[in-house]
């Protein structure tokens, strides 16, 4: 019944929302209430709690800048598990809305003694700047054919 896989689909995506903003209140270093706050508003909830894309990109892009934060301020440093996770959080969100993409910039904010040296820093942000780049690519070859401008409807 196309019904019941409706409000399947909304509880998924909700319960997805949740569990990403949940992780990101709980690893950000400061603000966790005003992060809880602003996932509380009514129209965020409503908003999440609908069969939409943006849940996913919200929740993912809440992950991202929390987890990005984390190693700013926290003092934790960036290792290759913490740069698999923010390259694939990124990917993700940039595949699902591009106009996301500018969050990795974020990772200019972080200081060469989280990396190790500088020379592990540029290689880093450039390692990351350059899958997107190539990701990017493949999908606007792959996705670019499916758009239909306005005046084709």
């Amino acid at each position: 019944p196309p019904l019941l896989l409706m409000y399947l689909g909304r509880l998924a995506t909700f319960a997805f929302w949740v569990a990403c903003v949940g992780y990101a209140i709980r690893i950000l270093p400061f603000h966790q209430w005003t992060l809880s706050w602003i996932s509380l508003l009514p129209a965020s909830l409503f908003l999440h709690a609908s069969l939409t894309a943006d849940s996913t990109t919200n929740g993912l892009a809440f992950l991202l800048i929390a987890q990005i934060l984390n190693i700013s301020f926290a003092g934790t440093s960036f290792t290759r598990k913490r740069a698999a996770l923010i390259l694939s959080l990124s990917l993700l969100i940039t595949i699902n809305k591009v106009v996301y993409a500018p969050l990795i910039l974020l990772l200019f904010f972080l200081t060469k003694d989280q990396f190790g040296s500088f020379r592990k820093k540029v290689f880093s942000l450039g390692a990351i700047f350059l899958a997107h780049a190539i990701v990017l690519f493949i999908w606007y070859q792959y996705a670019g054919d499916l758009f239909i401008p306005a005046d084709d409807y």
